[in-house]
């Protein structure tokens, strides 16, 4: 089992913290599981770089770099849940695909992250490294929660699809019309 960070390996990612996390998840849990960041190293830091040197666990994390959409399908698609806890997002599609893909996620309460994820993520203070791990550990040691936040992740994904998109943007140019 492993769980996934899909995007840029950016400061306002959160890595540091997402790489403290899971060392620290890791040394309370036995099973063994990985960390999956995909996504290129083009805004790689001293600070990011720091945290890594500093993880016990560092041998469980793996980088990818950027993949194929065919490979980030089977990525997605066999993660035991995706972690995107960054401290500024736009919207957060990562989180859609993961719901899409009936992964559970674990993301930030700030910008956007917490409308998009709505009832169908563990939220968390992204500035938390115990927080990030802690939602780790609740979803390691509870099948049932899981289970329940993949139900509620697809409902909501379906709630995201370009028909109603667009439908929604062509009633908001009706409207700026009249």
């Amino acid at each position: 089992p492993y769980f996934i960070y899909v995007g840029a390996i950016h400061q306002r990612k959160n890595i540091e913290r997402m790489l403290d996390a899971y060392d620290m998840f890791r040394n309370k849990q036995s099973e063994p599981h990985r960390f999956v960041l995909v996504g290129n190293k083009k805004w790689w830091t001293a600070p990011m770089q720091n945290a890594l040197d500093r993880m016990k666990h560092r041998d469980e994390v793996i980088f990818t770099g950027r993949v194929s959409d065919e490979e980030l399908n089977d990525l997605m698609g066999s993660a035991f849940a995706n972690v995107y806890v960054s401290t500024f997002e736009g919207f957060g599609i990562p989180i859609i695909e993961a719901f899409q893909s009936e992964v559970p996620v674990i993301t930030a309460n700030v910008t956007s992250m917490p409308e998009i994820a709505g009832n169908g993520a563990l939220v968390v203070d992204p500035l938390s490294s115990n927080q990030i791990a802690e939602a780790m550990l609740k979803l390691s040691s509870s099948a049932e929660l899981r289970n329940n936040l993949v139900e509620k992740g697809v409902a909501r994904a379906a709630e995201f699809t370009w028909n109603r998109t667009a439908d929604l943007l062509w009633q908001s140019i009706l409207k700026a019309s009249k």
